[in-house]
């Protein structure tokens, strides 16, 4: 069904920039924050690192990824 196709490709998205947000396995990112509006053609992520760390390399690979 296609509402099922729209959501497993949203979900696979979501997978990717998961995936890219542990790149390199050292759990930098601390917390995610998703949100997009209902008609809206766009996700914004918002990334909180973990005290310490530096995620801008895990940041850029999901930016690569979208």
């Amino acid at each position: 069904r296609p509402e099922d196709q729209e959501r497993v490709r949203i979900l696979a998205g979501l997978l990717r920039v998961a995936i890219a947000l542990d790149r390199s396995h050292k759990g930098r990112v601390e917390r995610i924050v998703v949100s997009a509006k209902q008609d809206a053609e766009e996700v914004v992520i918002a990334v909180q690192q973990r005290d310490g760390f530096d995620a801008d390399l895990e940041v850029q690979t999901a930016e690569d990824r979208k």
